[in-house]
């Protein structure tokens, strides 16, 4: 019996050390994308380092402005990542998590791109019809 505990014990640490070296390298690969209420457009999120950032957990928030636009040095679009976009009120309280469009059957999220290049994030926010509209980002 004690053979056995040492070794659940050993798999435990060696799991929760996994997990750490693991969370520790993907702290820049989770955002959350908060836009104004009823805003419908493309939005543009300008990766740079010297974007002043809100300290928060391992998970960016990044406030996009009335205008689709938001700077952030602390989120790495590029590769695998993660993003979850909110609309919120007016106090930034989150009202709303927007859903990702697939044609035909509804959602708020169109088109999410990485320019590399630019260090910049598009992403379009609105209905399938607003997207059909005005389908090419603006330069």
């Amino acid at each position: 019996m004690g053979e056995e505990c040492q070794q659940i014990r050993f798999e435990g640490m060696l799991l929760f050390l996994l997990l750490s070296i693991t969370l520790h390298g993907c702290t820049n690969k989770a955002a959350w994308i908060e836009i104004p209420e009823g805003y419908v457009g493309w939005v543009s999120i300008r990766i740079l380092p010297n974007c002043p950032d809100e300290p928060s957990t391992s998970t960016a928030v990044i406030g996009v402005d009335r205008k689709g636009n938001a700077c952030t040095s602390r989120w790495d679009p590029s590769g695998l990542s993660l993003s979850w976009l909110y609309y919120v009120d007016g106090s930034g309280k989150r009202i709303r998590k927007l859903e990702n469009g697939n044609w035909g059957e509804g959602g708020d999220i169109w088109a999410m791109m990485f320019d590399r290049s630019k260090q910049e994030y598009r992403i379009f926010v609105g209905t399938e019809a607003d997207y059909k509209q005005t389908m090419e980002p603006p330069e």
